[in-house]
C-alpha cells in the first residue's frame, strides 16, 4: 500500500512511508476488520456451495453362502482375564440356576 502526500517529493518520503506502513500493519482495528471481511467471504462461499449439487457414496457388500455364522471369540483370546471371569460366572450361573416351574 502506497500513500501519496501532495506537495512532497515521492522519493524523499521513504522513511515516512515505512512508519505509515508499520502503523497500518500494527493497527488492531484494521486487522479485526480484515479478519471479519475474510470470515464473511468464507461464509459467502459456503452459502454458495449449498446451492451446488452434492455427491454421496455408499457401498455395501454382502455374500450369502448358505447363511453360515461362525463365531470367533476374539475377546476371549486377547483378554485372558475376561475369559476367566466369563468361565467363573457361567459356572456360578449353572450352579445356582433355579428350576423352571410351569
Amino acid at each position: 500500500m502506497e500513500i501519496f502526500i501532495p506537495g512532497k517529493s515521492h522519493h524523499n518520503n521513504q522513511s515516512s512511508d515505512r512508519y505509515i506502513q508499520q502503523a497500518l500493519d500494527s493497527n488492531l482495528a484494521l486487522q479485526q476488520a480484515d479478519f471479519s471481511y475474510q470470515k464473511s467471504i468464507a461464509a459467502l462461499r459456503e452459502a454458495r456451495g449449498l446451492f451446488l449439487p452434492g455427491v454421496d457414496i455408499q457401498a455395501r457388500y454382502s455374500r450369502a453362502d448358505g447363511g453360515r455364522l461362525i463365531e470367533f471369540p476374539v475377546g476371549d483370546m486377547l483378554n485372558y482375564d475376561y475369559f476367566i471371569k466369563k468361565a467363573v460366572l457361567e459356572k456360578a450361573a449353572a450352579t445356582f440356576a433355579l428350576p423352571n416351574k410351569q
